[in-house]
């Protein structure tokens, strides 16, 4: 009987690791994109956005918020949102949705990681590379039986958001200068990998970046400002070309956190950016 029971249990455990094999070679080859990310259901409302030539916006949910293609878009250039939660749990899984949704002339790349203290997620990330999912697969399982529940982002035809919501909590930023300044060359020399790969993947002429704006209280506004244009200059020096004006705004309407524009600051981000991709030939 134990002997029985014993046996049973290696079986169980084989059976475990074999679905957890197949799972892993799912993931990683090529259909993922048919895996129902319960946190990322925007990638899912954007499955059929795509573009061919015009200008491109890409990041996550600074983008979704702060950006709207269809005040950039005009008749000589169209302009596609595919901002993306989270960039979509990672740098390398989102590249994979792009890749074959965006061939643009122009990429505006607007990261959260440029206000960035350090790289420690992005390090984990590396070592792993990826093969292990970012979310796991009882989440996964899950929501194929819940996605219909999930609050999904709705959006139009441009990639925009259509319906918005602040919350009523409005917490302060707080930035450690010294841990800042010291992870410059690591945010940097990431951020020119990106922009790389960016250019590869979408055969954009120029991939400009964008500091996301972000609202700070108005004591601290210069302050912000100037350790940031230390990283914008550093940036520059590594030949990635910066886009846009507003870097820190003390302004609270603009904003419903202080990293998600509202939809007032969605439409003065939108209007500024269309000037400075117009001065820069873009539109």
């Amino acid at each position: 009987m134990a002997t029985d029971k014993r046996r049973f249990l290696v079986i169980i455990k084989i059976i475990a690791l074999v679905i957890w094999l197949l799972y892993l070679l799912v993931f990683n080859g090529g259909f993922r994109d048919y895996l129902p990310y319960y946190s990322y259901s925007d990638a899912y409302e954007k499955t059929n956005l795509k573009i061919q030539g015009g200008i491109a916006l890409i990041g996550g949910s600074n983008l979704i918020d702060g950006l709207s293609a269809k005040m950039i878009h005009d008749n000589t250039r169209k302009c596609k949102n595919f901002g993306i939660s989270s960039e979509l749990g990672g740098f390398k899984n989102y590249c994979y949705w792009l890749d074959d949704r965006v061939k643009a002339n122009f990429v505006v790349y607007s990261p959260l990681l440029i206000w960035n203290e350090n790289l420690d997620n992005l390090v984990r990330e590396n070592q792993l590379d990826k093969v292990i999912p970012a979310i796991p697969i009882a989440t996964q399982l899950w929501s194929v039986f819940a996605f219909s529940e999930v609050k999904k982002f709705r959006f139009d035809s441009f990639g925009d958001r259509i319906d918005y919501h602040c919350d009523s909590l409005f917490e302060t930023f707080t930035l450690n200068e010294t841990d800042f300044c010291n992870s410059n060359p690591l945010i940097v020399s990431e951020l020119l990998n990106r922009v790389i790969k960016l250019k590869k993947i979408t055969k954009a002429k120029i991939v400009f970046v964008r500091v996301p704006p972000i609202y700070v209280e108005n004591r601290k506004l210069e302050l912000y400002r100037g350790i940031m244009n230390k990283r914008v200059n550093a940036l520059k020096e590594a030949g990635i070309i910066i886009i846009g004006n507003t870097i820190v705004s003390s302004d609270k309407s603009l904003f419903c956190d202080p990293f998600h524009p509202s939809k007032k600051g969605r439409d003065y981000f939108s209007r500024e950016l269309k000037v400075c991709l117009q001065k820069n030939n873009a539109l």
